[in-house]
Formats: structure tokens, C-alpha cells, sequence
């Protein structure tokens, strides 16, 4: 009988290399390591996080560390689509239709016409980034910093969760609104996991940017 191996967790990876960052930052200090800033070019002096004022710093930014984290937010629209696509029956229904499974004629129609509903929601984006228009663009023009690149996430999040609503309606799935909020939380497991692992992330990536270690492992990459 063979032994499963062992594999920690991510949220647990991310908290032993928080760990780490903080032994490191410590011994760091101690021996007065400094780091070039690449942006500025300004000297920096690596900060322990086990000093008196990385403690408090630590202490008052837990919690923001893991509210102001990019990812937080990211993921959480994410699963919102596509928890909508997956409760409404689209994401069963088109796997029986590519793999020749029993697909009822209710079910084909409602998945043509949610491909339809998605094919004009993304014609408007497009029309709205590209026509000469170009609302979903920079202020100079361009994709860089636009609100299409800024929001992208979000829009293809609401692209999925528009084919789940489109084919809950017009399979009968969907008959009041709080049938669409029980699929915004279909996948409520899989976003509690998810938030543990991007509470620890977070405080890793911060700790990472306090001690200025972020900037030495740059440095160290860009050496090599």
C-alpha cells in the first residue's frame, strides 16, 4: 500500500513564507543591509518586521493589507460569474451537447440563445472600445490605463454570468431574482477557501513591501 504524499495548503504556504520574510527582514536589519529603490534610486534600509515599530506597523495594517489587496477583489467578481453560469444548468447543458449527451430541444434553445445575448454583449463592448466613439478608452486614445483594460475583469465576469441568467430565463431555471443570487453564491465553499488563501497572500506581498525585501529580491532577479 503506497503512502499519499503530503501538500500543505496555499493559504498555509503563503503564511510559512510570510515567516520567512519576517525572519529575513529581521536578520537583515541586523546586519544594516541596504537596497537601491529601482524607481527612485534612493537608498533603502531593509526594516525588521520584528522591531517595536514593524510590530505596530503589522498590527494596524492586518486587516487593510487584506481589504486593499488587488486579488480580493478580482476572484470575488470572478466567482460571481461564474457561479451564475454553473447554477443556471448552462455550464451541464453545453458539456452534454459538445460530448453528443441527451440534450432536450427546451435546453438547445436556451443555449442558442444565450450565445446569442453573449455574441451582442460583446459586440457592444467592442463598439463601445473601438468605434470612433471609444468611451472605454484612454483619455489619449489608447488601451493603457483605459477603462476597458481597467474594468476587463469585471466585463468578462459579467460576459459568463450573462450567459447563466440568459439561459436560467429561457429554461424556466430562472423564475424570481433571488434564483440569481443563489447562483451569484453557488460557489460561496469555493470563495471561503479562497478568501483564507488571499488573506495570507496579502500580508505576505505587504510584509514583502515594508521591508523592502520586494526591492533586494528585484535587484537579486535583475543580477542574474
Amino acid at each position: 500500500m503506497s503512502k499519499r504524499r503530503y501538500y500543505p495548503h496555499l493559504a498555509t504556504l503563503f503564511f510559512l513564507l510570510t515567516l520567512l520574510v519576517v525572519i529575513l527582514s529581521w536578520i537583515f536589519d541586523v546586519y544594516g543591509m541596504t537596497v537601491n529603490d529601482p524607481h527612485t534610486g534612493e537608498q533603502l534600509r531593509i526594516q525588521s518586521l520584528l522591531s517595536s515599530e514593524g510590530l505596530r506597523w503589522l498590527l494596524r495594517n492586518a486587516i487593510t493589507n487584506f481589504t486593499g489587496f488587488p486579488p480580493l477583489g478580482w476572484g470575488i467578481v470572478v466567482l460571481f460569474g461564474a457561479g451564475v453560469v454553473w447554477h443556471s444548468g448552462f455550464t451541464d447543458a453545453a458539456l452534454r451537447t459538445v460530448t453528443h449527451g441527451r440534450i432536450s430541444h427546451r435546453e438547445r434553445r436556451s443555449l442558442a440563445l444565450a450565445v446569442i445575448v453573449e455574441i451582442i454583449y460583446i459586440a457592444l463592448i467592442l463598439f463601445a472600445t473601438f468605434s470612433p466613439w471609444g468611451i472605454f478608452l484612454s483619455v489619449a486614445g489608447g488601451l493603457v490605463r483605459s477603462p476597458f483594460m481597467e474594468g476587463l475583469l469585471f466585463l468578462v465576469s459579467l460576459g459568463v454570468a450573462l450567459l447563466g441568467i440568459s439561459y436560467g430565463l429561457a429554461s424556466g431555471r430562472y423564475k424570481r431574482d433571488s434564483n440569481l443570487v443563489d447562483g451569484m453564491t453557488g460557489f460561496a465553499q469555493l470563495l471561503s477557501v479562497y478568501l483564507v488563501i488571499v488573506f495570507f497572500a496579502a500580508q505576505l506581498f505587504a510584509c514583502l513591501e515594508y521591508s523592502h525585501i520586494n526591492n533586494y529580491l528585484l535587484q537579486y532577479i535583475t543580477m542574474l
